[in-house]
Parts: C-alpha cells; structure tokens; sequence
C-alpha cells in the first residue's frame, strides 16, 4: 500500500530510531514516481510547442518543397 507523502511513516518495534531515520524508504520515496510523470509530462508538452511552432513558422515552406518533389518525381509541373 501506497502511503500520501504527507503522512509520516510509523516506526516499527524492531528498528532503532537511527535505522529508522537512516532509511532509504522515508515518505519522500512514495512521492517520486509521480513527480516523475508529472515531469515526462511537461517534457511531452514543451515538445508538442515546439513542434507546433516549427510548423507554424516553416510550414508553407515544407509544403512547397513536397509540392516540388512530387512535381519532379511524377513528370508534372
């Protein structure tokens, strides 16, 4: 069971305080696999406008270079 990271993780009978504050698995661990696809996120986002803007800016140009191979590869034009 997953705990909320704001929760602080009771300690067991058979730890000392020292390894309980020691460990690796504190309440910070549960909270990190979402901040990581909160990240994956946000990367997809800035990719996605930035995509967007290349198109918007080279878009007619792109076209126009298709239109000409096309043109050139089926004997038209």
């Amino acid at each position: 069971m997953v705990r909320p990271c704001w929760r602080v993780r009771e300690r067991l009978p058979w730890r000392s305080s020292a390894e309980a504050i020691g460990s690796s698995q504190g309440p910070r661990r549960s909270c990190q696999g979402g901040q990581g696809l909160v990240e994956y996120g946000l990367i997809l986002v800035l990719v996605a406008i930035v995509v967007l803007v290349v198109l918007a800016t080279m878009g007619q140009e792109v076209k126009i270079a298709f239109s000409d191979m096309v043109n050139a590869l089926t004997g038209s034009g």
